[in-house]
């Protein structure tokens, strides 16, 4: 294929053999030749993220402190006493039953659409008109608010909206070829840090689930659809049972904080945390019996009181009776003669029994 001139002299600039800071980067893209318009300057974060798994997921805004050079159009869609506040702060356009005729009609002659909740039942109606041009207003990202002067001076400010791709990546503007170098790298500091910030978020929440922890299953889950991954998340909530799939760098660092850096060896490949704060057993329960009919799903190990268990140990704690099944067995056995009574406290302790033992040989490993 041929290129331009402009194409061959840009690329002559950059050295392919080195990396570059972000300040070099800005100041080289400074350095070469421009087109006739005033280009978008747009980064690109790989994060190593499935977005197929909602833990995963990354999505959110951040005010450019230097702006996004773009004169962005705003309409807000509410209805009494908003409407003067949408007004003073400086909205393009508001109002609800007009505009939302307008866009029944196909209408979406805007950049960002700001909306009070009592609003979002009646915009969600025109979600096949919004959703695809990236308009549906979403609490998550501050465009379903009741403070609508700050949504609106936020987004008239240069508030960008990011979200990871299928591929596990960022795409967001950060300013135009006019900025100045500088003002280029401190948007794109802005950017960085509201993701750092996202990081660090999740890292507290998996460090919270690991400290109240009574027991953890470690699971493989490569090849599992993402029904299949829907219905053991349903099946989990139903014993209480948290399922979290996170990169294994951030599990790492969150199982160190809660002190329990045994888990850190074994976070290896795709891994699930499944974690119950109530029960020793619970966990183990909704994997092993899952496991049964989705052969993807294996079993790597766990961790109970201290120890860490390998994946037959793990079996072997699936088979204890949890407590409701215990006090099932015990409340059936007391009208039973006495051999009754005797035979299932025995086999409940047997069980019992040979778990603890696991663990315990694994401790004093």
């Amino acid at each position: 294929m041929k290129h331009g001139k402009n194409w061959r002299n840009a690329k002559e600039q950059v050295d392919r053999t080195r990396s570059y800071s972000l300040a070099e980067a800005f100041a080289l893209l400074d350095r070469m030749p421009k087109s006739k318009f005033d280009e978008s300057v747009d980064v690109a974060v790989r994060l190593n993220v499935n977005p197929r798994h909602a833990d995963q997921m990354v999505r959110g805004t951040v005010v450019l402190p230097r702006g996004t050079g773009k004169d962005v159009r705003v309409l807000v869609i509410t209805r009494g006493p908003k409407e003067a506040e949408a007004k003073a702060a400086g909205a393009d356009m508001v109002g609800s039953d007009d505009y939302l005729a307008m866009i029944d009609k196909g209408w979406t002659d805007t950049d960002v659409i700001i909306a009070t909740p009592d609003m979002m039942g009646e915009l969600g109606k025109r979600g096949r008109v919004l959703g695809p041009r990236g308009l549906m207003p979403n609490p998550k990202v501050g465009t379903v608010t009741m403070d609508i002067g700050k949504a609106v001076r936020e987004a008239k400010a240069g508030r960008v909206e990011y979200r990871v791709d299928k591929a596990g990546i960022i795409h967001c503007g950060i300013g135009k070829r006019s900025f100045a170098p500088e003002a280029l790298l401190e948007n794109a500091t802005a950017l960085f840090t509201e993701l750092v910030r996202e990081k660090a978020a999740e890292v507290q929440a998996i460090t919270a689930h690991l400290q109240s922890a009574k027991s953890v299953v470690l699971a493989d889950y490569q090849g599992m659809s993402v029904a299949q991954m829907t219905d053991f998340r349903v099946k989990c909530r139903a014993k209480n049972v948290v399922c979290r799939v996170v990169k294994n760098r951030l599990a790492k660092i969150a199982a160190d904080q809660a002190d329990v850096s045994v888990l850190s060896e074994h976070l290896t490949g795709p891994m699930a945390l499944i974690i119950s704060a109530d029960s020793q057993v619970d966990a183990a329960k909704v994997v092993v019996e899952f496991a049964k009919d989705v052969d993807k799903l294996k079993v790597r190990g766990g961790y109970v009181d201290g120890g860490f268990l390998d994946a037959g140990q793990v079996e072997a704690l699936s088979r204890v009776p949890s407590r409701d099944e215990l006090y099932a067995k015990m409340m059936g056995s007391i009208n039973s003669p006495a051999t009754g009574i005797v035979g299932t406290i025995n086999g409940v302790m047997s069980a019992v029994v040979r778990a603890l033992d696991a663990v315990a040989k694994q401790k004093a490993a």
